[in-house]
């Protein structure tokens, strides 16, 4: 396999994974105009440096060459105090994605990409996980 195909490749999962990073800042910023919302974080490998694996592409697997992680959704720890208004949460993230993506930001990301996992923020008991699809 060519150098220049693996190097595409790592630019492509490094950029995915940029792309994730800024929905994760559209979501929290819409999220966090309600009140019941204490806290928002980004959560799984979004949140950290990739690392390098043979990955699922076949392509790559066959000849067992590794590249960066592939992300595949955006993991968000919600800390919320009611969740009487999560339709309405849902909601905000949707719009706040599509208005980024139509004033030109660099995400493409989607509220069905998105995985929400709710926590107390009295405790920090875990409450759940929302579906926003």
């Amino acid at each position: 396999m060519r150098r220049a195909k693996i190097e595409q490749q790592n630019r492509c999962l490094l950029d995915q994974q940029r792309r994730f990073r800024v929905a994760a800042d559209v979501v929290a910023d819409a999220w966090m105009t309600f009140p019941e919302v204490h806290a928002v974080a980004v959560i799984g490998s979004v949140a950290k440096a990739l690392w390098k694996e043979v990955p699922r592409f076949s392509d790559f697997r066959r000849a067992g060459i590794e590249v960066w992680h592939e992300c595949h959704d955006l993991d968000l720890a919600l800390w919320i105090e009611s969740q009487q208004r999560l339709g309405a949460i849902r909601r905000a993230a949707s719009r706040a994605l599509r208005d980024a993506f139509e004033s030109g930001a660099d995400t493409s990301v989607t509220n069905h990409q998105l995985d929400i996992f709710m926590f107390d923020p009295a405790n920090d008991a875990y409450l759940g996980q929302a579906l926003f699809v």
